[in-house]
């Protein structure tokens, strides 16, 4: 439920009860628990860690797949239908028949749809440019492959105050446009959609006591006739377009079968997983911030001093370094045993050792030096 653009840095516990295979999504999700927390653990103490319980394998699949790459994200419907116009504009233009009144509709309509984008609304104004060239209807009357291609990536989906509808009108009117652009194209993929037309006409057709039905029951029949098909046009498909829009509200979803379950969830055996791209090395923001808060506590440790000079430490002195750091609960044996395949706690140190001595004393003519 806290997906994203939620912010609560308390949150210590993260639970994935859904399927994740956005490698986008998922990350995003991660990050409710990476907010940081000033003293949630006691005076002090700040968050430092977060746990994540994963019922549904996520962790394991991004970690089996690691470069997983996100798939197209779906478009926004009003940027779909904007794109398709455009598109059917061309389709239609490049055409053999003549077809300059569709062509002409089409181009109002987009035309009122751009003339409804507030240029002070910030995201229009990232594209005002554009959306000022196509505010002009001279700019309508011959459109090139480079305005075409402004209109698609420039002005498609940008906010508008121009009223096309509710959601089943607008959805209705996606089908209508794919069904044009695909009769334009001759493909095979003009049938399927005229099969789900003609499912939309017959689904209607049970609607026939409701007055706004009954006024177009002629059309809505002969849409189910195969005669009806036989020379069918673009334009044809516009007047079902425009005629039946109103009607797509009136159809209501076919309500699923309610099963009911009685079962006892088992959750099974967990099993610690190490978080993909994080690999089994030191959490070194977290590794760090106890270092530095440990050498605020023992600035006046010899090794540390050498640390701060830039001298050369002896195993001597990392063994006692590693020593306190283990009392001290900063460190343990296997974050010590994960630093030394990065190098040890020496070149950890000296990666430090800007910050360490800004942090001691500043005013030292070795960190200057070192």
């Amino acid at each position: 439920m806290s997906s994203t653009g939620i912010d609560v840095p308390e949150v210590v516990n993260l639970v994935f009860f859904k399927i994740v295979r956005s490698k986008t999504k998922f990350w995003q999700m991660v990050g409710r628990g990476t907010r940081l927390s000033p003293g949630l653990f006691g005076p002090g103490e700040d968050k430092s860690e977060f746990v994540i319980f994963d019922f549904c394998q996520n962790l394991e699949f991004f970690q089996e797949n690691p470069n997983k790459t996100d798939g197209p994200t779906a478009r926004p419907l009003g940027e779909r239908l904007f794109t398709n116009r455009v598109e059917l504009i061309e389709a239609l233009a490049e055409a053999e028949e003549p077809h300059e009144q569709l062509i002409q509709d089409i181009k109002t309509r987009l035309h009122d749809e751009v003339l409804g984008m507030p240029l002070d609304n910030f995201i229009v104004r990232a594209k005002r440019r554009s959306v000022e060239q196509f505010r002009d209807p001279k700019n309508w009357n011959s459109l090139s492959l480079d305005d075409r291609l402004a209109l698609i990536e420039q002005v498609a989906g940008l906010p508008t105050a121009y009223e096309d509808g509710n959601l089943p009108a607008k959805q209705f009117d996606l089908l209508m446009l794919n069904a044009q652009l695909e009769l334009m194209k001759q493909t095979g993929g003009f049938l399927s959609l005229q099969t789900r037309i003609i499912s939309f006409a017959a689904t209607l057709e049970g609607l026939e006591n409701v007055p706004l039905v009954a006024k177009e029951m002629a059309l809505i029949l002969e849409i189910q006739t195969d005669l009806f098909w036989e020379d069918i046009t673009p334009e044809m498909l516009e007047t079902i377009r425009r005629r039946l829009r109103h009607l797509a509200e009136l159809i209501q979803p076919v309500e699923r079968k309610i099963v009911i379950t009685d079962f006892e969830d088992e959750i099974g055996i967990g099993a610690e997983v190490t978080m993909p791209e994080v690999g089994s090395g030191v959490d070194k923001a977290r590794f760090k911030m106890k270092v530095r808060r440990f050498i605020e506590e023992h600035r006046d440790h010899i090794t540390l001093i050498k640390v701060r000079r830039g001298e050369a430490l002896t195993q001597q002195d990392l063994d006692e370094l590693q020593r306190i750091l283990i009392e001290q609960q900063i460190a343990d044996g296997s974050l010590l045993a994960g630093l030394e395949e990065e190098g040890g706690l020496a070149r950890f140190l000296r990666s430090l050792k800007a910050s360490v001595c800004i942090s001691l004393i500043t005013s030292d003519a070795n960190c200057a030096s070192n």
